[in-house]
């Protein structure tokens, strides 16, 4: 019996992080919405003075697939 064939950047072990994603509409998406949902818990970070922070750049996107899915970005 094979193994099935790597998806999304490949998982080599299993539950763990696969390989890094090209960054692609989906993954802005994905995370725009977590840092967004982050930083809106960071009152040191954001506020009134400042409410404006935007996510500039991602360098690394990887997924997990456990009973849900995880995402790691930098």
């Amino acid at each position: 019996s094979s193994a099935p064939p790597p998806v999304a950047g490949g998982y080599p072990v299993l539950g763990g992080y696969g390989g890094p994603e090209p960054v692609e509409h989906d993954q802005k998406i994905i995370a725009a919405v977590a840092t967004s949902q982050f930083l809106a818990n960071m009152s040191k970070v954001t506020g009134p003075q400042c409410n404006h922070l935007t996510l500039l750049e991602i360098k690394d996107f990887r997924r997990q697939i456990v009973a849900g899915t995880n995402f790691r970005f930098h």
